[in-house]
């Protein structure tokens, strides 16, 4: 009889137990699934492109906004709350973790559904790519294949003025390259690869119209205006530079010289660490090589402001055959008209390190 009852005494402790513990984990749970707080005051909260509903229920506990957030994630996938949008959100800590998630499942609920991408001058394509990569959900991959995809690229060129077959060249690194206009823009959320990609060429094909008898004055076809510009930007990061710098550019090609200018071997090398790794590499068998082959590169190598284009589309007359920037100092770009006075601005600017 002592036997049974030590045993239902130890039953009981069990019972009493379970039944202790799942009150404390539904008080817990249920406690959860209730408001942080009672203030109503709304705050900002901004859900980027690539947050995930694990890494948004940590952070809005971290925050504050709710009590738990792994539970909150157990709920949203319960009550199919899981599909969040990208934008900026005004939530409140007297919401509760369902009403908060059903805020961030709502398009409508965005308070400002766009965001800004800068541009920079003289940067290349896959730099664009990389920009456009770290604000939306696309891939810098996914980006530079839409750019030489030659059925986008073709349905570009029937769209645009700007664009001509002469960019078709299966050779070169991105068909697009050399006609993106560098600046700060502000996109929609949801914009498409193709929306991106036709806002950065559409102040180009402006530009294109504004200026098109200077186009058709030149001796230079539309495209290799725009590479001529590509390396113009890509050698003078100073505004009053570029002009003398297309002016050398074309005294060389007037008197068949090559160009052999060092951008087109950073671009042709297409990843390198420092100046002088172009400079050392002259030999490097690629068609943008201007030490080894005449003329212009097979493409531009640089995505140029409108003052270059001007700076190649109005030439000027100038002596000079010869240039070298200061990339130690302020940049500026110092020209000489024999290759004796070239050298000596080299060693003076440079060392002598080429």
């Amino acid at each position: 009889m002592r036997r049974f009852r030590k045993g239902f005494i130890v039953f009981l402790f069990f019972v009493v137990l379970i039944v202790v513990t799942l009150g404390a984990a539904y008080f817990f749970y249920t406690d959860s699934l209730k408001a942080v707080s009672d203030d109503v005051q709304m705050v900002e909260y901004e859900i980027l492109p690539d947050t995930t509903v694990d890494s948004l229920t940590r952070d809005l506990q971290r925050e504050g906004l709710i009590k738990n957030g792994f539970i909150t994630k157990f709920v949203a996938q319960r009550e199919g709350l899981t599909d969040i949008k990208a934008g900026l959100f005004n939530v409140s800590p007297s919401m509760t973790p369902s009403e908060i998630m059903a805020v961030f499942n709502d398009s409508s609920n965005i308070i400002q559904n766009t965001y800004t991408m800068q541009f920079i001058d003289g940067q290349w394509a896959k730099d664009y790519a990389s920009v456009i990569s770290q604000n939306t959900d696309y891939t810098a991959i996914e980006v530079l294949s839409l750019w030489n995809d030659e059925t986008f690229v073709t349905q570009l060129i029937a769209d645009y003025e700007v664009l001509t077959d002469s960019i078709l060249v299966p050779e070169v690194n991105v068909l697009l390259e050399g006609y993106f206009s560098p600046n700060t823009y502000e996109f929609f959320r949801e914009a498409t690869i193709e929306e991106i990609t036709r806002t950065l060429i559409e102040p180009t094909n402006e530009f294109y119209l504004i200026n098109k008898e200077l186009f058709d004055n030149s001796n230079l076809t539309i495209h290799e205006n725009f590479i001529l510009a590509s390396m113009v930007q890509f050698e003078a990061s100073h505004i009053e530079d570029q002009q003398l710098v297309a002016s050398t550019f074309f005294n060389r090609l007037d008197y068949g010289q090559r160009l052999e200018s060092s951008v087109t071997l950073c671009y042709a090398l297409y990843d390198y660490s420092s100046w002088e790794e172009c400079e050392n590499n002259p030999g490097i068998a690629s068609p943008y090589n201007t030490y080894l082959y005449d003329g212009l590169p097979i493409g531009p190598v640089s995505n140029s402001t409108h003052t270059a284009l001007l700076a190649v589309l109005q030439p000027i007359e100038s002596p000079y055959f010869y240039f070298v920037a200061d990339v130690y100092g302020d940049g500026k770009v110092y020209f000489s008209e024999t290759y004796e006075e070239h050298l000596q601005l080299v060693e003076q600017y440079l060392g002598g390190r080429y």
